[in-house]
């Protein structure tokens, strides 16, 4: 990297081993020093951009890559401001594609690859914006299906960030209709409640979180009340 010369602006080469080692050293700072590293980002006159390339990374067929992408963004967005920024993507070009991969991260190979993806998507729930956002794509029912299969992963962070995904979801009206008429409710709403009570990471109070919400409506009622682990 030539002196004087920030290495963010390496995520917009087109050699893909440079743009890979400047997302590599943007993981690693974050790791070492959040705060700055992602006020430095989000500060940088050229971010909306860096970001563009960020979401253009989670389709890597590459795992670490696309993990590394998905681990960046979920960091950014866990700021007032990088949320604001990440959330304009979702009316950009490439909106639809971010659902996408993140949703066939979920179904990775890769533990690490997973569990970012996972968390990415439950920080993305977490605002009014972003959450009605991710209940109006086409791939929400895949989105559900995946995460609920997280549930009952042996990683505990894992499982507790799919917990998450599903809480924020049902936190809106929408988002509870949105399990409520999944082709597999039944196994959803299972799933949820044989959760409950694992709490080693935060599984099962974000299972009754949801199972909450969904009781507050009359078909979710109905339906937990008649489930076969009730």
């Amino acid at each position: 990297m030539a002196s004087g010369k920030n290495y963010f602006e390496d995520l917009l080469c087109n050699d893909d081993v440079m743009r890979h080692g400047s997302l590599d050293r943007l993981v690693d700072e974050i790791n070492e020093t959040k705060d700055r590293t992602i006020y430095k980002f989000l500060s940088d006159s050229g971010s909306e951009d860096f970001l563009w390339s960020l979401v253009t990374l989670l389709s890597s067929s590459e795992t670490r890559v696309a993990s590394n992408a998905a681990y960046v963004i979920g960091s950014l967005a866990e700021t007032e401001l990088g949320a604001q920024r990440v959330l304009s993507l979702t009316k950009g070009r490439k909106a639809a594609s971010i659902m996408k991969d993140l949703t066939r991260m979920l179904t990775s190979d890769d533990p690490e690859c997973v569990i970012n993806a996972a968390g990415t998507l439950g920080t993305l729930a977490e605002t009014n914006e972003g959450r009605g956002w991710m209940i109006c794509q086409p791939c929400i029912n895949e989105v559900l299906t995946n995460i609920t299969t997280l549930l009952g992963c042996e990683n505990n962070w894992t499982a507790s960030n799919a917990a998450l995904v599903l809480a924020r979801i049902t936190i809106s009206e929408d988002g509870c209709h949105s399990v409520l008429n999944h082709p597999n409710s039944p196994y959803i709403l299972t799933r949820l409640i044989q959760s409950l009570g694992n709490d080693a990471a935060g599984r099962g109070m974000n299972s009754a979180f949801a199972i909450g919400r969904l009781l507050d409506m009359a078909p979710g009622k109905k339906r937990l009340l008649n489930c076969n682990e009730t």
